[in-house]
């Protein structure tokens, strides 16, 4: 994840604002790329699932779109970690490297196989351009050099052990876990001594230190330097959740957050930062919490299973500090298609979203079955194919609020004081014909002031990205502080600021 500043206003949330009448929230559907699916499986090691599970980045020191992902042969449940690159993030090439022969090819585009320590997954990359050579880029995955998928024929792990990693005391082979690693390219990576996740039994092995974690995880690191670390946890069914063929039955899959300030040694205690709450469908839960920091605060999404069904989409979410997570509305922002295509069943995203120039993209494997057999009379989970998808949406434009009700019902939000002397007020706004947009300055008990109610506004109309609001007698506000009411006629509010 790679935290971005741009020049329009940020986005809004829930708690933005101190005053609210009849307004409500717009999400702003992802455009699916005409050129959808963009990756299909090709060779025999993705020729089941040509996966996500890991990061699409633009790589800033040659500006090349790279993925790190994940890729299974058909008819089995065996990932391994595998690269593309590509100059527009639509078309990509799977370069044939010489790090992993696999399948009686030489050259494969696989960079961590299964022989080299297990089954791979959930994989989060961070670039660090100014950085040693040897480090530039960074690496979390699970790895899994036990895993019982090892009866796949050609397949496996026969020694369980992670190469370049050194035995933890007293066993004869590797642990599942969160591993980190190190490369100067990309390419060929140098795994660290230690995981820093894993089951209990791992933590034991190592004395505790590995933090305990479910499956899901992402790993980002944010301005200050500190490392954040989004993890499935899986709390108690709630009513109407439980689901005799779920994998997880009985349980409600949720996001917990732990931070880290080396990225080694984790917060041993963890804040439940997205779980389904009372607008939710009973069978809600999270799979998985993407974010990218974006201007002051955080924009996200979450990967959304629907148990009843075996289904899983994607919603929007936003933060304006990443713990207190809001979703402005609880529809897909990235639906499924029809059953039975590409992205019918299953949207399983990368772990943030690309932001290039004007445009934000999510990319995003679409299967094209369900989690698991819907009739089964217990747990159970299928083998299912995948390719490559992708979705955008413009820059700062991802959710509104707007006017709910008749034009002729004033509609509007109020902030808190905040400091704007000496500032202009710039929008961020969609107005449609005949509407407005309109903006009057308020003290602490939310009565206008002089010189800056609505009647001296100049409304806005049009689109506008970064827009000026303007008082007939004062272009620039000169009281210190101020709340402001933004009035909406007919018009989607995206973001404001004071500049």
């Amino acid at each position: 994840m790679t935290p971005t500043t741009h020049s329009h206003p940020p986005m809004i949330f829930a708690d933005d604002f101190v005053e609210r009448r009849n307004i409500a929230w717009r999400g702003e559907p992802g455009r699916k790329d005409s050129a959808n699916p963009i990756m299909t499986p090709r060779y025999p090691w993705d020729s089941g699932e040509v996966f996500s599970h890991g990061c699409v980045l633009i790589d800033p020191t040659d500006g090349l779109y790279k993925a790190w992902y994940l890729s299974t042969p058909r008819g089995t449940k065996d990932r391994q970690c595998t690269y593309a690159v590509s100059e527009d993030g639509v078309n990509w090439q799977r370069p044939q490297l010489d790090v992993y022969p696999c399948d009686g090819y030489d050259k494969t585009n696989i960079i961590l196989g299964s022989k080299m320590g297990g089954k791979l997954g959930q994989l989060s990359v961070i670039i660090h351009p100014d950085a040693e050579p040897d480090r530039r880029y960074e690496m979390f995955c699970f790895r899994d050099p036990c895993h019982w998928v090892w009866k796949t024929p050609g397949y496996g792990c026969p020694d369980k052990r992670i190469e370049g990693v050194p035995l933890p005391p007293g066993y004869d082979h590797h642990l599942y876990g969160m591993y980190r690693h190190y490369s100067a390219d990309g390419i060929h990576w140098r795994p660290q001594p230690e995981p820093v996740a894993g089951n209990a039994r791992t933590s034991a092995a190592y004395g505790g230190r590995p933090v305990v974690s479910a499956d899901g995880m992402s790993i980002f690191q944010i301005r200050d330097g500190r490392y954040v670390m989004h993890n499935k946890v899986e709390l108690q069914a709630i009513p109407g959740g439980y689901v005799p063929h779920d994998i997880g039955v009985g349980c409600c899959r949720t996001i917990a957050r732990r931070e880290s300030d080396d990225g080694q040694r984790w917060s041993e205690t963890y804040q439940n930062v997205l779980t389904p709450d009372w607008r939710d469908p009973s069978d809600t839960q999270f799979m998985e919490l993407g974010c990218n920091q974006y201007n002051d605060g955080f924009v996200g999404m979450a990967t959304v299973y629907h148990c009843h069904e075996g289904t899983i989409d994607l919603q929007l979410a936003g933060s304006p500090d990443g713990v207190k997570w809001f979703r402005p509305v609880r529809r897909p922002a990235v639906a499924p298609q029809p059953l039975g295509d590409y992205g019918s069943g299953m949207l399983w995203p990368m772990r943030g979203f690309v932001i290039d120039g004007d445009q934000v993209h999510i990319y995003y494997a679409g299967t094209r079955g369900l989690h698991g057999d819907l009739y089964a009379t217990q747990r159970n989970v299928v083998m299912f194919e995948a390719a490559w998808c992708r979705a955008t949406w413009d820059i700062g434009r991802m959710w509104a609020v707007l006017h709910v009700s008749g034009n002729d019902q004033q509609a509007h939000v109020a902030t808190r004081p905040l400091a704007c002397g000496g500032k202009t007020l710039t929008i961020n706004a969609l107005v449609r014909p005949g509407g407005k947009v309109e903006a009057e300055l308020v003290d602490e008990q939310l009565k206008p002031i002089d010189g800056y109610t609505r009647g001296d506004c100049i409304p806005l109309e049009g689109d506008h990205r970064c827009a000026p609001v303007r008082w007939r007698s004062h272009p620039i506000a000169d009281v210190p502080a101020a709340g402001v009411r933004i009035i909406l006629t007919d018009a989607l509010l995206y973001g404001f600021d004071w500049r």
